[in-house]
């Protein structure tokens, strides 16, 4: 459903921008951040997908320019829907 500033053509200038940091930052809150935490093996396998949803941008821009990759990589709505509905089922 479009908004009502799209239907009149302005762009949706309020819109929050969601990325893959946002994503771990999550994460890490829920689930612990550190050496010695024993996260499940779906849990490791989800993270294994956000580090590779980081990697979007490593051709554009090399990782040791940019201070965090993983805040340079925007998702979609839909993107971010599936990955809480993931997380959150985890």
């Amino acid at each position: 459903m479009e908004s009502r500033e799209m239907r009149m053509g302005f762009p949706e200038t309020h819109k929050e921008i969601t990325t893959v940091r946002d994503i771990k930052d999550k994460f890490y809150t829920k689930f612990g951040k550190g050496e010695n935490l024993s996260w499940s093996e779906e849990q490791r396998s989800f993270f294994d997908k956000l580090n590779k949803l980081g990697g979007r941008n490593i051709d554009k821009m090399p990782p040791e320019t940019v201070p965090d990759i993983d805040a340079t990589v925007e998702l979609s709505d839909e993107e971010v829907n599936e990955l809480e509905k993931e997380m959150n089922s985890l």
